[in-house]
Formats: structure tokens, C-alpha cells, sequence
């Protein structure tokens, strides 16, 4: 097993395209429980950016992610093992911000956005019937 330490932009890029497969959960997270200590660590990087200091690197825990047979010339997909409810978390968190961006007319800041969200999170079904 292979294991590296990855920024979030290395885990969404748009070379790959992750799927959650079926056995996965469903998505269980909670307002109290994970997204405000997830809030509670982006607002804290943020303001360090803002005021001007670098903020330390935030681990968010383990992914694991399988490595799926790809035909030569199309994107590389990995399967998420473990790590699902996370990556999903932080799409939604990604898209939201995106979203903010846009509508507040910041549109660098969108489009620098959109590229973690661009080929998003799909389940096998997705895959199989054609869609992307």
C-alpha cells in the first residue's frame, strides 16, 4: 500500500474522477457532530490567510482510495474505500463556496473553485450508464 500525504486540490483533480461505490453509507454527517468543527478549522485557516500568516496543514484523517483499471487515454478512476463521507463533505463545502463567489461576482475565486468540483464524486451507476 502506497501512502501520501495530499492537499485537497490533489485529491479532486481533474485527472481522476473518484467513485463511491455501492456499499458505501449513506451520508450520515451531522451539523453539531462534523460540519462545525469542520467550519470551526476552515473559518480558523482563513482568518490566519487573511491576517497574513500561514496556516498549519489540517489533517482530515485517512483516505483510501483503489487504484480501477483504466483503457489508455481515459481519466484515471479510483474507487473510495474509506474516506467517502469526507470527500463528499468537503465537495459540498467546495460548492458552496464556489457558489458564494459567484454570486457575490468573484468570479476568479469561482472558477478557481470550480475545479475542485468539476468532476465531483460519482457513484458506479453514474459511470456505467455513460454520464459524467
Amino acid at each position: 500500500m502506497k501512502v501520501n500525504k495530499l492537499t485537497v486540490g490533489a485529491i479532486f483533480d481533474q485527472t481522476q474522477r473518484l467513485e463511491a461505490p455501492l456499499f458505501q453509507r449513506p451520508y450520515v454527517w451531522k451539523e453539531n457532530e462534523n460540519w462545525v468543527p469542520l467550519w470551526e478549522s476552515l473559518r480558523s485557516v482563513l482568518e490566519k490567510r487573511v491576517g497574513g500568516q500561514e496556516p498549519r496543514p489540517h489533517f482530515l484523517g485517512a483516505i483510501v482510495l483503489d487504484q480501477l483499471g483504466t483503457p489508455t487515454g481515459k481519466v484515471h478512476v479510483r474507487q473510495i474505500i474509506d474516506g467517502q463521507q469526507r470527500l463528499t463533505t468537503l465537495q459540498i463545502a467546495l460548492a458552496a463556496i464556489r457558489d458564494f463567489c459567484r454570486a457575490s461576482k468573484q468570479e476568479k475565486y469561482a472558477d478557481a473553485f470550480k475545479r475542485f468540483t468539476r468532476s465531483g464524486l460519482q457513484t458506479p451507476i453514474a459511470r456505467n450508464s455513460g454520464k459524467s
